[in-house]
């Protein structure tokens, strides 16, 4: 039975929560410290120089300035009515080997989605973490983006002048369910609807993230000011 191809969607947009340019010195060059909002996280790029050539981008890391953007909420539905709960998000995916959240790193960033081709690229995706928001009581998926200044140096003007703050993730979904009856197929509900006092979205399941944009339109604002 021939399998039917992930849809690929894109998502909601996020406001970045902080930025830096400058990277401490550790042991290993291979190695930056993110001294800010993250809590002196350390984050291994050692495959930067491994994947430069397929992204056509600089393997050094002083060459990219990088946003901290809280791209995904848990189970809240974006502007397509499409949402990732928080069981998908943190889901171990044997074939990735990593939690589904997880599959942001190493992949591509961008700007205003143009993604088919990975020379489009920006830059890329140095990590990604699921923090809990006690606020609100939901899970925010946190990412480290490189934007490279030597790829396009007007984008990352932009991105520091804050004429560019928006972000938006992008993902390969393999299956759709009703957030109201958890059909995948001959759903009646209509997404949009509101039935019995709920809102009809869809649920994303099967999930591969594969990009993160700039975009010039924020519109999330649940990821803007005390995500962590």
């Amino acid at each position: 039975m021939k399998q039917p191809r992930p849809a690929l969607i894109t998502g909601n947009v996020a406001n970045a929560i902080d930025m830096f340019e400058t990277f401490r010195e550790s042991k290993r060059s291979n190695l930056i410290v993110a001294s800010n909002a993250l809590s002196k996280r350390t984050v291994d790029v050692s495959w930067l120089k491994a994947a430069a050539p397929v992204y056509k981008i600089s393997d050094d890391i002083r060459d990219y300035i990088v946003p901290i953007v809280p791209i995904v909420t848990s189970d809240i539905p974006n502007r397509n009515l499409q949402a990732f709960n928080f069981t998908e998000l943190s889901k171990f995916d044997w074939l990735k080997g990593q939690m589904v959240y997880q599959s942001f790193i190493g992949k591509m960033t961008s700007a205003d989605h143009i993604n088919n081709n990975p020379v489009y690229a920006k830059g890329v995706i140095f990590d990604a973490s699921l923090h809990y928001i006690p606020k609100y009581n939901i899970w925010k998926v946190i990412l480290l983006c490189g934007y490279d200044r030597t790829k396009d140096p007007d984008l990352v003007k932009d991105i520091l002048n804050k004429k560019r703050i928006g972000y938006s993730m992008g993902a390969l979904v393999n299956l759709f369910k009703c957030s109201i009856c958890g059909k995948d197929q001959e759903c009646k509900c209509l997404k949009g609807n509101i039935v019995k006092g709920k809102l009809v979205y869809q649920q994303c399941c099967d999930v591969n993230f594969i990009e993160c944009s700039s975009v010039e339109d924020p519109a999330d604002v649940t990821a803007e000011g005390t995500i962590l």
